[in-house]
C-alpha cells in the first residue's frame, strides 16, 4: 500500500486526474453553467479514464522494472563470494613462555654476565662474550613486551637496567684483550682517581640494579606460568 501511495505522489497522470475532478466539482457548483452540466461531466470523464488508463500503464511499468532490478540483485548476489571467519585460537600464554625463555638464554641467572656481576659486585671488568648477550638482549627485546601485566612491569625494569649498565660499560670503560672491557684507570681520567672511584660507584650501583631486577623478572614469569 504505501509503496502504491509513493507512486500516485511521483506520478503526473495522478496529479492531472486530481486537478480534473478538482475541476469538474468546481464547474458543477457554477450556476451559470449548470445548462452545459452534461457536456462538463462528458469531459470530464473521458479526461478521467485517460489519467486512469496512464496511471495503470505506468504501474505496470514501475512493477517490470522492480522485477528486473530484484533479478539482476539476486544474480549479483550469487556471485558475491561469501566471506569465511577463521575462529582465533585463544593465547595460552604461549608468546610469553618463548620470550621468558630467550631471555634466559641470554641472561642467565646461574653463569654469564649476571653471575659475574653479582660475585664481582660490579662491572670492573666484562667478557666478550658477557657483552655480546647484553646488546643482543638490547637489540632483540627493544620492541617486545609481555601480556602478563606483571610479567611486563618486570621486564621493563630489567630492559631498562641493561640500558643503563650498557651506556656505563660505553662511557667508562676501554677495549681489553679478546673484545674485553676494563674500567679506564684513574692514571686515564681527567678527574684522576677520585672521578675513577664515582665511575667505579655508578658501575656498581647500574649493576645491582641489573641483578635485582633479572631476579624480579625471575620470580614474576613463573608466578604467571610464563616459566615453569
Amino acid at each position: 500500500m504505501k509503496r502504491f501511495a509513493d507512486f500516485l505522489v511521483n506520478s503526473i497522470a495522478a496529479s492531472v486526474l486530481v486537478v480534473v475532478i478538482a475541476a469538474s466539482i468546481i464547474l458543477f457548483l457554477i450556476p451559470p453553467l449548470h445548462p452545459a452540466a452534461w457536456l462538463i461531466g462528458l469531459l470530464g470523464s473521458l479526461a478521467a479514464a485517460v489519467c486512469a488508463v496512464l496511471l495503470a500503464r505506468q504501474w505496470a511499468r514501475a512493477q517490470a522494472r522492480i522485477d528486473r532490478l530484484n533479478e539482476e540483485l539476486a544474480a549479483a548476489w550469487g556471485h558475491v563470494e561469501p566471506v569465511a571467519l577463521t575462529a582465533v585460537e585463544a593465547d595460552d600464554g604461549g608468546a610469553d613462555a618463548r620470550r621468558a625463555a630467550r631471555i634466559g638464554e641470554l641472561l642467565p641467572q646461574g653463569e654469564g654476565l649476571v653471575a659475574d656481576l653479582r660475585v664481582a659486585g660490579g662491572p670492573g671488568s666484562l667478557r666478550a662474550a658477557d657483552l655480546q648477550a647484553l646488546a643482543a638482549f638490547l637489540r632483540e627485546f627493544e620492541r617486545e613486551s609481555f601480556d602478563d601485566r606483571a610479567c611486563h612491569r618486570a621486564f621493563m625494569d630489567l630492559y631498562r637496567s641493561a640500558e643503563r649498565l650498557s651506556s656505563w660499560v660505553r662511557a667508562e670503560t676501554d677495549e681489553a684483550q679478546a673484545g674485553a672491557r676494563a674500567m679506564r684507570s684513574g692514571d686515564a681520567r681527567r678527574g684522576g682517581w677520585r672521578e675513577f672511584g664515582q665511575a667505579q660507584a655508578a658501575g656498581e650501583e647500574a649493576a645491582g640494579r641489573l641483578v635485582a631486577a633479572r631476579a624480579d623478572f625471575q620470580r614474576a614469569a613463573l608466578e604467571s606460568g610464563a616459566l615453569r
